[in-house]
């Protein structure tokens, strides 16, 4: 097999014609006949010819400055900048640049945070903090022209150019499914969330209860909303939880503080009465899950949710290329004992 690269040159010199007339064929730029347009075409098929990307935007002086607003968890976060960061590797040479945004706690710190670096920005990928109040926010950026995608959490009723994330009321009926094939006795599944009311845990509640439902034996009982603060104060509502529903043989924790359920589960002495299912792979899940106290967590490929935008970005404000899709799913992936060596501390291959 030809290693050897193939170049506008090499086509010019087989067909004895000047390399200025090759790249008006390439690039479409007129003043060419039809005859040697056929022959230059039917050469660059021939020599297998692929034009040099990075020369390209090296020629037209490519410079494409990617903003990353996201509020994260800390290992939630490394996951994230991971893709970023093998995105920017591939892009670097062709003109991209990234700008990571770790944002304050709080919608109006997240736009102010965002504000502050606008003039250097050509395009923005958010993880927004609450959608409702940043809805406004990113349509007045795209009506600006500044391209704005959104991940990990979506913004449907902005104008942002596409979402990539988990599909969550999807990721709420596979814990659901996997609540009925852990469950082996009847009674009550109780579930875990926050008590911040957030659009894409509701949905999560909303697929887990749509399979649940259709189990007669197992009776859903009102979820038990948790502080994301206090730790300890949340740990001790989850175990009254467990000792006031004697009955509950499963829980389902929403939110990426699965460790909290854990906790309690180990210090009520429920270590596999109770069966407990969750989001997300970090170290203290994968250790619950060597203890068999968490059966099986769902993970929704936070390497991709960081790659993806910057890589769709880059394409629509450099190279014209809109989306295939609005909206781009990762995919949910069923981690348990027996699988869980190849997801800790995971690498994707690319």
């Amino acid at each position: 097999m030809n290693q050897t690269r193939v170049t506008a040159a090499d086509i010019a010199k087989k067909l004895n014609i000047s390399r200025i007339t090759v790249d008006r064929v390439l690039n479409n730029r007129g003043l060419v006949s039809e005859e040697t347009k056929r022959r230059v075409l039917e050469m660059v098929k021939e020599l297998g010819y692929q034009p040099n990307r990075a020369a390209k935007h090296l020629a037209k002086k490519t410079k494409c400055c990617i903003g990353v607003s996201y509020i994260f968890p800390d290992w939630f976060r490394v996951q994230i900048e991971q893709g970023i960061q093998r995105a920017f590797s591939e892009l670097k040479d062709f003109g991209a640049e990234i700008i990571l945004l770790n944002a304050p706690h709080s919608a109006e710190g997240q736009m102010e945070q965002i504000k502050e670096v606008l003039p250097k920005l050509d395009a923005l990928a958010i993880d927004p903090w609450l959608p409702a109040p940043l809805s406004g926010f990113i349509d007045e950026l795209v009506d600006g022209g500044l391209p704005v995608a959104t991940f990990n959490i979506d913004v449907p009723t902005s104008k942002r150019l596409f979402y990539v994330g988990c599909n969550y009321i999807q990721s709420g009926r596979l814990c659901g499914e996997l609540i009925t094939k852990f469950s082996s006795s009847p009674g009550k599944v109780g579930i875990i969330t926050t008590n911040d009311n957030l659009t894409h845990l509701e949905q999560r509640i909303m697929g887990f209860r749509e399979v649940l439902s259709d189990v007669s034996d197992l009776k859903i009982i009102e979820p038990l909303k948790i502080s994301e603060t206090d730790e300890r104060e949340s740990i001790d509502l989850i175990k009254r939880f467990i000792t006031e529903n004697p009955e509950l043989v499963a829980l389902y924790h929403d939110c990426s503080n699965l460790f909290l359920s854990g906790v309690a589960i180990k210090e009520t002495a429920n270590v596999g009465k109770i069966k407990l299912i969750g989001m997300d792979m970090n170290d203290m899940h994968y250790q619950l899950i060597q203890e068999n106290v968490v059966q099986a967590v769902v993970c929704q490929e936070p390497y991709f949710q960081g790659y993806l935008p910057i890589k769709l970005l880059f394409n629509y404000v450099a190279e014209g290329e809109w989306p295939e899709k609005t909206e781009v799913s990762t995919r949910l992936e069923v981690v348990i004992r027996e699988n869980i060596q190849y997801y800790h501390n995971y690498q994707p291959m690319m």
